[in-house]
C-alpha cells in the first residue's frame, strides 16, 4: 500500500488538518502521528509534523518504504531560524521515488526554491502560481474614528487618503487635548511619524484606550465587518484588549445556547477541579459574549474551544497573536492590526511584508464576502506613508537557506552511512548557488584538460642549467615574488607616510627594475606615467604607473613570434609549448591605449600586478637594435626602485600618443614585423634616447657583475633609492619594513640566476607551470569538500565529538555516547547526554528527575520565577536555599541543577577550545532554564494545577507546553537508558512520564474526538 503524508509546521495544526481530511475523507483513510499521539498509523494518508517524518528518516523507518506523496504545507518555514533547517533535512533525505508537493502563500523565489529541489531531487518541477485572490482584499487606516480605504485590488496605493487619515488623526487628537485643557502642538511637515513629511523619525505604534476599542467596535458593528481577528504581537495584549471589551455582549440569546451546550461537553474532559480554573472560568465567559482570545499562555484545551467557536461563527471579535495566522479554516470577515511593530527575539522592528500577507490573508470568507477588510489601527499616530506602502505591497521575504550543522545530525549521518555529511551540505538550499555556479562551468572538463597540460609542461622539463647543478630556478622565482611583494608593502606605506616627495618618488623618469612574467624578467625600465594625481590612476583598487621597458636581447615580440611559429608549419596563433632560449612566446595584444585588464579573482596566478598574462595589455617596438614595451604596471610589478632619476625632462605624451598608435588588434598585428619598422619612421626620437639610457643602465650592471658576480644591490652603479632618507620618514614601522626588504633584494641578486643569459626562458617556464598547478589546484579544491562553507566548522563539531567520545577518532565509527545522542531531538543533545552519563540523574527521585529535565525543554522567559539578578543563579533563586523559590524544592534536586549547569559551562569551553563560537556561560545560557524546576517537581509530585497556579505567574498554557514537551524528552531517556543497559534509570523514566501525564495537562484534544 502506498501512503501520503502531509507534514505541518506545528502539532496544532497536524490536529486541525486531521479532522478536516478525516470529515472529508472518512476515518479509515486518515491517520495522525506526533510527539505523544498516534492515530491510525496504517492509515494511507499520515498527518504529521515536520520533525516527526525527520525522526522516521533517520532511524529507517518501515513506512518510509511505502510513502509515494509528500505533502509540504506552509513550507516558508524553511526561513524559521531555528527549525528551518529541519525542511532541508527532510527534501534532502527524502528517497527518489517520493513525490513531492510544497505549498505556501508567501513565497516569492518560487522559481530559485524549485530550481534547488529539482537539482538534489533530479526531477522536473512545476511551478504553479496564482495572483487571483477568491476573494479580495480592502485595506484601511482607522484614524480618528474614521476608516480611510488605501488599497484594494483595482486600484493602486492612495497616498490621498493616508494624508486625510493623517488629518482626521490629528483633528481628533487636538479635540482630546482641548477638552483636557491642553493647548494642541502646531501642525508642520515632517512631524515624527507619517504623513506629509514621509516619516521623519521612528513613529509610535501603541495601544489603544477602552474607549478607542469600544468606538472601533461600533464601527464593526456598524459597517456589518464582524466577525474579525484582532492581531496582536503579545499575549499581554490580547487579554487586556478583551478586557476593554468586558460590557461587551455580541452574541443573541440561541448563540448563548449553542456556546453554552459545546462548551460544558468540551471542558467535560477535565476534572472537576481542574473546571473552575479561573483561566477557565475567564475564557468561558468571553467566548458566551462573543469574545475570544488565543494566545500560547492559553491551555492547549481552551485555544480549541475557541478555535471551533470561532469557525462557526459564535466569536464575532478574536484577540490573537501571530499563531492564529496558521490556522486552518479560521476565516474572518475583517481582520485588524493593533500594531504593525513586533519583538523578533533580537529587537522591535516593522512587520514583513511577507507576515503582513500571512495574517491579513485572514480576512474575507470564500462564499460569504464579497470583499475581505483589513483595518490598521492607528492609536498613538498614522504609520509613515513608506513604511505601509512597503508592508502593503513589498515582496514576501525570500525563501533563504536556514541550514547549519547540528551533532544530531552528524552522528546520525555517521550512524546509518546513507549519506555523507558532505553531501547533506553539498545539497543543502544553502550551497545551491555555488553547487550551480560550478555545474554551469563544467569544472571536471576544465580539470581535466588543465590535468594533461600540466603534464605535458612537466615532461617537457627546464632546460639544462647553465650554471651547474642544482637547478636554481624554483628558488629563485620565490625569490623575485618575494622581493616583489616587499617592495610593493614598502613603497606603498612611503607613499602614505612621506610628506613631501611622494611624485619624484614613482614619478616621471624614475629607473627601475622590474619583472613581468612570463618573457620580462628582472628588466630595466623608467616611468612614464606616475603614480601620483594627474599622472597616475588606479586599476582594480591598485594603483598603476606607465613604464617603457628595455626588453632582453634575442627577445621576440609576439608579432615575431607568431611569424616564426607559421613558418614552423603552426598555426598562426597557436601558442608554443616550448620555451626556448630568447625566443619566449608572449601574451597576445589586446584592449585599448595603456590601460591594463581588470584585476581577475580566479585561481589562476596572475603577474604581480593583479593581471593574468592573458589579460595584459602592452605595446612593443624597437629602437636601433633592441627591443622595448610600453606597459602599465602596477607596484606589484616592481622589484627594484633606483635611487636615479634622468635629469632631463623629457615629453611623455609622446610615448604615451606612439603606444596609442601602435595599439591595434591583433588580427592587424598579426601582419607587421616590428623589428623591420625604421626608427626614424615609426619611433619618436625620445623614445630612441631613452632606451638608449636603459642600454646603460643594463650595461653598468652587467660590468659591476663580471667583476663579482654577486654584487649586493648597493654594489651596483645605480644603487637601490634610500627611503627612509630620501623622504624623510622616522616612522618604526616603515622601517622595521625597509630594513626587512634589503636581504630580500640582496638574496635576489646573489642567486646564480640572476645573470644567467637563458634567465627569461627558464623563468618562463617555472612560471607558466606553477600558473597551471595553481589552476588545478584550485578546481581541485573547488570540487572537494573542503570548499564547502560549512566544511570547516564540520572539522571543529567532529573534533568535539571526537574529544567527549562520541565517536572513535580514527575511524568515526560512532560509540555509545554517540548512539544515545542520536536518540536527543527535545533538547540540546550533548548536555542531556553529558547529564546521563555523569550520572546526575542517578540519586535522583522520579519526581526530582521531571524538575531537573524541565531546565532543558522549558521556553518561558518571564515569571516570578526569574529573579533580577544576573547569571543562571539568580533564575528564580532556586539554587539559593535561602530563598522562598528554594524552599519548595529538595536538596537534591537543588544540587542536580548545579551539576547539570556545570555540566553545560564545560561543554561551552569545550566547543569554544575546538574553534567554534561558544563561550560557557552564554551556553548554558542558551540551554539552561531553571524558571520552571519547581512547577514541574510540584507536578510531578502530585500536586494540583490549581494549587501551582497559586504559587507561580508562569501561564497556564507555558506550563502544559513544558510538560508536554518534558514528556517527550522522559522518552528519548529512557530509550538512550535501553541502549545503555540501565533498567534502573529506564523504570525511572518511565514513573517520571506516568506521573506527569495526567489531568489538566494531558486533556484529550476537539480534534481528534
Amino acid at each position: 500500500m502506498t501512503r501520503t503524508v502531509y507534514t505541518s509546521p506545528i502539532k496544532a495544526l497536524s490536529n486541525q488538518k486531521y479532522r478536516d481530511f478525516k470529515e472529508k475523507f472518512g476515518e479509515r483513510d486518515v491517520g495522525l502521528i506526533t510527539g505523544d499521539v498516534s492515530v491510525n498509523p496504517e492509515a494511507s494518508c499520515l498527518i504529521m509534523t515536520t520533525e516527526i517524518l525527520r525522526s522516521m528518516l533517520y532511524r529507517g523507518a518501515d513506512i518510509i518504504r511505502d510513502i509515494e506523496w509528500v505533502i509540504f504545507d506552509e513550507v516558508h518555514y524553511v526561513n524559521d531560524t531555528e527549525r528551518g533547517v529541519v525542511w532541508e533535512e527532510v527534501i534532502i533525505m527524502l528517497p527518489p521515488y517520493v513525490n513531492l508537493i510544497f505549498l505556501s502563500a508567501t513565497t516569492p523565489n518560487t522559481a530559485e526554491f524549485g530550481d534547488w529541489i529539482g537539482r538534489i531531487r533530479r526531477r522536473p518541477v512545476h511551478v504553479i502560481t496564482t495572483t487571483y485572490r477568491p476573494v479580495p482584499l480592502s485595506h484601511s487606516l482607522f484614524a480618528g474614528g474614521e476608516l480611510f480605504q488605501i488599497l484594494d485590488q483595482r486600484t493602486p496605493f492612495a497616498a490621498s487618503m493616508h494624508q486625510k487619515a493623517q488629518e482626521s488623526f490629528m483633528k481628533k487628537r487636538d479635540l482630546e487635548l482641548i477638552k483636557q485643557g491642553i493647548k494642541p502642538p502646531l501642525r508642520g511637515g515632517g512631524g515624527r511619524g507619517g504623513g506629509g513629511g514621509g516619516g521623519g523619525g521612528r513613529w509610535v505604534d501603541g495601544a489603544g484606550s477602552k474607549t478607542q476599542w469600544q468606538s472601533l467596535l461600533n464601527r464593526l458593528r456598524k459597517e456589518a465587518l464582524l466577525p474579525c481577528v484582532v492581531f496582536n504581537f503579545s499575549k499581554k495584549k490580547c487579554e487586556e484588549c478583551a478586557d476593554y471589551l468586558g460590557s461587551e455582549d455580541l452574541n443573541a440569546a440561541k448563540e448563548k445556547s449553542q456556546v453554552h451546550i459545546f462548551t460544558s461537553s468540551a471542558i467535560k474532559r477535565l476534572q472537576a477541579k481542574d473546571q473552575d480554573l479561573p483561566q477557565v472560568i475567564r475564557v468561558l465567559d468571553l467566548c458566551k459574549r462573543g469574545i475570544g482570545v488565543h494566545h500560547g499562555g492559553l491551555l492547549p484545551l481552551l485555544k480549541e474551544i475557541v478555535e471551533i467557536l470561532f469557525s462557526r461563527g459564535l466569536i464575532k471579535i478574536l484577540f490573537a497573536t501571530e499563531t492564529f495566522a496558521m490556522g486552518v479554516n479560521m476565516p474572518a470577515r475583517t481582520v485588524v492590526f493593533n500594531a504593525l511593530r513586533k519583538h523578533d527575539g533580537r529587537d522591535f522592528r516593522d512587520l514583513y511584508p511577507g507576515e503582513y500577507t500571512q495574517m491579513a490573508g485572514r480576512a474575507g470568507r470564500r462564499g460569504l464576502d464579497k470583499v475581505g477588510t483589513v483595518i490598521i489601527t492607528c492609536w498613538k499616530e498614522v504609520p509613515p506613508l513608506p513604511t505601509l506602502s512597503r508592508m502593503l505591497t513589498g515582496r514576501a521575504t525570500l525563501l533563504s537557506s536556514q541550514f547549519r550543522l547540528t551533532y544530531n545530525m552528524i552522528l546520525n549521518l555517521l550512524r546509518t552511512e546513507d549519506m555523507s555529511m558532505e553531501d547533506m551540505i553539498k545539497r543543502s538550499f544553502s550551497e545551491f548557488a555555488t553547487q550551480r555556479a560550478l555545474g554551469a562551468r563544467n569544472l571536471p572538463l576544465q580539470l581535466q584538460k588543465a590535468e594533461k597540460v600540466l603534464e605535458k609542461i612537466r615532461k617537457e622539463g627546464l632546460a639544462p642549467c647553465l650554471r651547474g647543478d642544482p637547478p636554481a630556478i624554483e628558488d629563485y622565482y620565490a625569490q623575485s615574488r618575494r622581493t616583489a611583494r616587499q617592495t610593493t608593502t614598502v613603497v606603498a606605506q612611503a607613499l602614505n607616510l612621506a610628506k613631501t616627495g611622494n611624485k619624484s618618488m614613482l614619478g616621471e623618469g624614475r629607473f627601475l627594475k622590474v619583472t613581468l612574467p612570463p618573457a620580462l624578467v628582472n628588466v630595466w625600465g623608467l616611468v612614464v606615467r606616475g603614480l601620483e594625481g594627474g599622472e597616475g590612476g588606479r586599476e582594480g583598487g591598485k594603483q598603476v604607473m606607465t613604464v617603457l621597458i628595455l626588453c632582453p636581447e634575442g627577445f621576440l615580440p609576439p608579432t615575431a613570434v607568431e611569424k616564426e611559429e607559421a613558418g614552423a608549419g603552426r598555426k598562426k596563433g597557436e601558442r608554443t609549448e616550448t620555451a626556448e632560449a630568447g625566443r619566449v612566446p608572449l601574451p597576445p595584444f589586446g584592449g585599448k591605449g595603456l590601460i591594463p585588464a581588470p584585476q581577475t579573482t580566479g585561481g589562476t596566478p596572475h603577474t604581480a600586478s593583479g593581471m593574468t598574462d592573458e589579460e595584459n595589455r602592452e605595446v612593443y617596438g624597437t629602437a636601433g637594435s633592441r627591443h622595448f614595451a610600453v606597459r602599465t604596471i602596477s607596484l606589484e610589478d616592481v622589484i627594484f626602485v633606483t635611487g636615479r632619476r634622468r635629469k632631463d625632462r623629457f615629453d611623455s605624451e609622446k610615448i604615451l600618443a606612439f603606444g596609442d598608435a601602435l595599439q591595434r588588434p591583433t588580427r592587424q598585428l598579426a601582419t607587421m614585423s616590428l623589428p623591420s619598422l625604421p626608427v626614424s619612421t615609426a619611433i619618436p626620437s625620445v623614445i630612441a634616447d631613452l632606451v638608449k639610457d636603459l642600454v646603460a643602465c643594463e650595461e653598468a650592471e652587467a660590468h659591476t657583475q663580471s667583476l663579482s658576480p654577486s654584487s649586493p644591490p648597493a654594489a651596483l652603479p645605480l644603487a637601490p633609492l634610500n627611503f627612509p632618507k630620501e623622504l624623510k620618514i622616522n616612522d618604526l614601522s616603515f622601517i622595521e619594513a625597509y630594513s626587512r626588504l634589503q636581504p630580500e633584494q640582496e638574496a635576489l641578486f646573489a642567486s646564480k640566476c640572476h645573470t644567467c643569459p637563458i634567465l627569461p626562458a627558464q623563468y618562463a617556464h617555472v612560471h607558466r607551470r606553477r600558473r597551471v598547478e595553481a589552476k588545478v589546484e584550485s578546481m581541485r579544491h573547488l570540487l572537494s569538500n573542503e570548499s564547502l562553507s560549512l566544511f570547516p566548522e564540520f572539522q571543529d563539531r567532529l573534533r568535539v565529538l571526537s574529544a567527549l567520545g562520541y565517536i572513535d577518532s580514527t575511524t568515526q565509527a560512532v560509540q555509545l555516547k554517540g548512539r544515545v545522542a542520536c536518540e536527543v531531538n527535545t533538547c540540546d543533545e550533548l548536555l542531556l547526554t553529558e547529564t546521563v552519563f555523569e550520572n546526575v540523574l542517578a540519586p535522583l527521585t522520579p519526581a526530582e528527575i521531571a524538575g531537573l529535565l524541565s531546565v532543558l525543554v522549558c521556553q518561558e522567559k518571564g515569571g516570578r520565577a526569574s529573579g533580577n539578578g544576573e547569571g543562571h543563579e539568580a533564575q528564580g533563586g532556586i539554587l539559593d536555599p535561602a530563598t522562598e523559590e528554594a524552599a519548595t524544592i529538595p536538596p537534591a534536586l537543588r544540587q542536580a541543577c548545579r551539576e547539570l549547569l556545570e555540566i553545560a559551562r564545560n561543554l561551552g569551553d569545550v566547543q569554544r577550545r575546538f574553534s567554534l563560537p561558544s563561550d560557557p556561560e552564554s551556553y548554558a545560557a542558551q540551554h539552561v532554564n531553571l524558571i520552571a524546576v519547581g512547577v514541574v517537581y510540584a507536578w510531578a509530585s502530585g500536586v494540583s494545577f490549581r494549587e501551582i497556579m497559586a504559587t507561580t505567574e508562569i501561564q497556564e498554557g507555558s506550563i502544559v507546553r513544558c510538560i508536554t514537551r518534558l514528556d517527550e524528552l522522559c522518552r528519548e531517556v529512557r530509550n538512550a537508558a535501553r541502549l545503555m543497559g540501565d533498567p534502573a534509570l529506564y523504570r525511572k523514566m518511565e514513573e517520571a512520564s506516568e506521573r506527569i501525564r495526567r489531568d489538566i495537562v494531558f486533556a484529550g484534544s476537539l480534534y481528534l474526538t
